[in-house]
């Protein structure tokens, strides 16, 4: 039966395409959904910047389910670790409002993004939820269970508590050190990454506005033992942290953290805050004795 003949009987099938073997029809049809869902596009061109990118593997990892030629939903799998680490992270699912058969649809998506995560050497494959998008009842009839939660924290007491660390800002003369120290800190994490020196570009022309920065941090001795990365968003400042293997235990976690909340607080933002994994569980305990407090559930997250 063709296309047109099941359109007319209302059993249209959709399709699922990456982001890479889209055509430019299509690719117009992505545009005007991510204009809907979440504005974080203002033109065309942007697309490539947003899904053609090393972590979604150049867009294979970016996949767009079709019906009636239109997108009604949308899918993004983390395969940059996956032959590496052999880890991959789906996350970013977002649907149509007047979405039909939206829990088969978002079953399809999730079945092909774990067959191209398998595909791209994964083993320990796991998939973020957003309750803002998928309900507790959908999340049921999918026979998923959310495992641990990411969490959103927020400092309620900015006073110094802790000496501070040196930092040194990222450039193009440490750039790769900058790599070898995000790496060397986060590959044994729990959602273990890594970054690349595409990623590392794009942020050094990021830090030309100041409200994104990237350092390395330095002990009292000029030893590069961790990285800083900061944020600000409408007087809010968000910061990730990392320390190098052969420094922990040493109390400079402590520290980094310090840094971080007073580089901030002398930019006199309103919040700060970060985003941290249940699972990660030293360093979640670690922000909540330096005064966090969970502020709201990002997403959880199912082993599948």
């Amino acid at each position: 039966m063709k296309d047109e003949e099941l359109k007319q009987k209302g059993k249209f099938m959709g399709y699922i395409k990456s982001y890479t073997n889209l055509s430019n029809i299509e690719k117009n049809e992505v545009y005007k959904f991510i204009k809907v869902k979440e504005n974080s596009v203002n033109l065309l061109e942007e697309l490539d910047d947003k899904f053609n990118i090393k972590i979604y593997e150049y867009g294979e990892g970016a996949l767009f389910y079709f019906e009636e030629n239109k997108v009604v939903a949308s899918i993004c799998v983390v395969l940059e670790v996956a032959k590496i680490l052999k880890s991959a992270y789906i996350h970013q699912i977002k649907c149509a409002k007047d979405i039909t058969d939206k829990v088969e649809i978002i079953r399809k998506l999730v079945e092909e993004s774990v067959n191209i995560s398998k595909a791209k050497g994964a083993t320990d494959i796991r998939l973020g939820i957003n309750k803002q998008e998928i309900s507790n009842e959908e999340i049921n009839k999918l026979n998923f269970k959310i495992e641990y939660n990411s969490f959103e924290m927020v400092l309620k007491d900015r006073c110094k508590r802790n000496k501070l660390l040196k930092l040194k800002s990222l450039n193009e003369e440490n750039k790769l050190r900058y790599i070898d120290i995000y790496n060397d800190s986060f590959s044994d994490m729990p959602h273990g990454t890594v970054t690349n020196i595409d990623t590392v570009n794009k942020n050094i022309e990021k830090s030309k506005n100041d409200n994104n920065r990237y350092f390395i941090v330095l002990d009292e001795e000029d030893n590069e033992i961790g990285f800083i990365e900061i944020i600000i968003e409408s007087d809010k400042g968000l910061f990730d942290i990392g320390l190098c293997k052969k420094y922990r235990g040493k109390g400079y976690g402590k520290r980094i953290i310090e840094t971080a909340i007073q580089f901030l607080a002398e930019r006199q933002v309103k919040e700060i805050a970060l985003i941290v994994i249940e699972q990660n569980k030293i360093a979640y305990e670690m922000y909540k004795k330096r005064g966090f407090e969970v502020s709201q559930i990002m997403g959880g997250w199912v082993i599948l």
